[in-house]
């Protein structure tokens, strides 16, 4: 998950226009641990994972689909969905469990 979590990180972050030394500070860190997560020198949890792109004016979605045939093409495993001003996700479900 570490590559794919960075590689993520990464396309959110430049997506937004913040440089990794923006984003640290916005989460209380510094650029080259930004650096480190996005290249997968280090580990990034779910919870940073979840942080990081807040900062950015993101929602971390994980999703979970019964495994595909073999051959098949499969989609991201990561999602993000830009928040309104009162920072909840557009397009939300309500009500639903887990979500």
């Amino acid at each position: 998950m570490t590559s794919d979590a960075g590689d993520f990180l990464r396309r959110m972050r430049k997506r937004q226009g913040v440089s990794q030394g923006e984003l640290a500070r916005r989460v209380g860190s510094h650029q080259p641990q930004v650096s480190a997560w996005e290249t997968g020198k280090k580990p990034v949890t779910v919870a940073q994972l979840a942080a990081l792109l807040d900062a950015l004016g993101l929602v971390l979605r994980l999703d979970a689909d019964p495994k595909p045939e073999p051959g098949a093409e499969g989609s991201d495993r990561f999602s993000a969905v830009m928040g309104d001003e009162r920072g909840s996700p557009r397009g939300r479900r309500r009500g639903g469990a887990g979500r």
